[in-house]
């Protein structure tokens, strides 16, 4: 279902259980208000209780890029596949309203932020462009964005399973943040590879 405030205490407390970087209660909030379109939370029918999240926001310059930027799920409720039809379900919520953007775009004339966001073809596949590496949109698709350790093999593997169920090209760009741009720690932060996911369409998506 969609997040909402009611579900900002659970979210704080799953990604602690999880192992998550935990962030301030503060902002489990405001991914249960300003972000809640793009947000959802996976809720045990029998119980009523609240067994995953996956916060998540548009990028402000590129709305047809969704950015994941946590997934978690409460232990008793790992192994069933929940984390993966979340994901799904954000990804279609995000292609819909990317279709809605583009269609709007062509009745009104405003196209040009599509055309504004591509960036170039190079040998090795879809190359980043400007100074931040944002990858290239598509005006007829969304794409989902995160990032990942490289030592993160489950959530490598949810990414990856993802893309196979949209039917889409997965691109990854290796050290996307590095270790040196977090705060000193001991074990240092591991970098951050970013998992480009797109363009796709509910059309080609596999049932699970």
């Amino acid at each position: 279902v969609e997040a909402g405030r009611e579900h900002a205490r659970a979210m704080h407390e799953i990604a602690r259980e999880s192992g998550l970087d935990v962030n301030s209660p503060y902002m489990y909030l405001l991914f249960g208000s300003h972000f809640c379109r793009s947000s959802v939370v996976a809720v045990d029918s029998a119980t009523g209780r609240t067994v995953g999240f996956v916060a998540a926001y548009p990028l402000p310059a590129r709305p047809h890029v969704l950015f994941v930027w946590q997934v978690g799920v409460r232990a008793e409720a790992q192994g069933e596949g929940v984390a993966s039809r979340m994901l799904h379900h954000v990804a279609m919520r995000a292609e819909n309203g990317a279709e809605h953007r583009a269609e709007n775009g062509r009745e009104n004339g405003t196209e040009n932020w599509a055309e504004n966001s591509r960036g170039t073809e190079g040998e090795g596949g879809v190359e980043p462009e400007g100074e931040g590496g944002h990858l290239p949109g598509h005006a007829s698709g969304a794409f989902l964005h995160a990032t990942v350790t490289p030592t993160n093999e489950a959530s490598r593997r949810l990414f990856e399973s993802c893309a196979r169920r949209l039917c889409a090209p997965l691109h990854v760009r290796g050290g996307f943040f590095e270790g040196r741009h977090f705060p000193a720690s001991s074990p240092p932060h591991e970098p951050e590879d970013l998992f480009v996911i797109g363009p796709y369409s509910p059309h080609a998506s596999r049932a699970s």
